[in-house]
């Protein structure tokens, strides 16, 4: 069997993973350096019926959403929802910030984990 017909499968299912998945960070700097942040995560509804099972909601429902967060900083004034936008199911994260330095804490400590905050 040559390479390319045992990888071609393994891209493929890489591919459709990639266009399962919603993603973004929209934030919003008013001009004395405070402003708010909203992530939004998602995964595709199909990719989530998909043969063989699918998969559970990661992001839990609108009572669930977001208790992976942990305890943040009550100044964030951080707010969780679930979505579902028809086509995607999943949470978006709303918080605020007083300065610039606050929101690079977020975002450190909101999409790339509180592991990080430490180094």
């Amino acid at each position: 069997m040559h390479l390319a017909s045992r990888i071609a499968p393994v891209l493929f299912s890489g591919l459709l993973l990639v266009a399962c998945v919603k993603q973004s960070v929209a934030t919003t700097v008013e001009s004395d350096g405070s402003g708010t942040n909203v992530i939004t995560l998602g995964v595709a509804k199909e990719a989530m019926q998909a043969p063989g099972g699918g998969v559970e909601n990661p992001f839990g429902d609108s009572e669930t959403a977001g208790q992976h967060l942990g305890e943040l900083p009550e100044s964030w004034n951080v707010r969780v929802e679930a979505f579902d936008d028809g086509s995607f199911v999943g949470i978006r994260i709303r918080s605020d910030f007083a300065d610039l330095v606050e929101l690079e804490t977020q975002l450190n400590t909101l999409v790339r984990g509180p592991a990080l905050d430490s180094e």
